[in-house]
């Protein structure tokens, strides 16, 4: 559950009646010269990741990588996860298995990453 103390100002009260969850979202662009095969590579290894740094019982309730349909800025790869709490997001950032991804990215790629507290899940948007 979510404290009070953790959810920024800006958050309006309405949506505390909402199940609030952490969204961590990295938007990966691989180096010039980065080959087609590595970066498939880095794409199969973070598939997983979320299952193998613990699922659910870790608080990651959701995780997906895919592949950027719009790559005008060079961004390549998306990685959403939805998280319990920061603990959570603390405990992957952690696991071993994170870390050997991290390891493998930090040769070929750079990075950015946006973390926020939206609902979940997302509600669907009126017509």
């Amino acid at each position: 559950m979510v404290s009070v103390g953790m959810i920024p100002s800006f958050v309006s009260w309405k949506n505390m009646s909402q199940n609030l969850k952490m969204y961590h979202i990295v938007c990966i662009s691989f180096r010039p010269g980065v080959s087609e095969e590595q970066k498939e590579s880095i794409y199969n290894d973070y598939q997983e990741l979320g299952e193998t740094c613990g699922g659910a019982a870790a608080g990651i309730r959701h995780w997906s990588v895919s592949k950027n349909m719009d790559t005008r800025k060079g961004i390549e790869l998306v990685e959403v996860a939805v998280l319990d709490d920061e603990a959570a997001l603390d405990r992957l950032k952690k696991h071993d298995a994170h870390q050997q991804v991290v390891d493998a990215l930090r040769v070929v790629a750079d990075w950015t990453v946006a973390d926020a507290w939206l609902p979940f899940p997302l509600p669907a948007t009126s017509s």
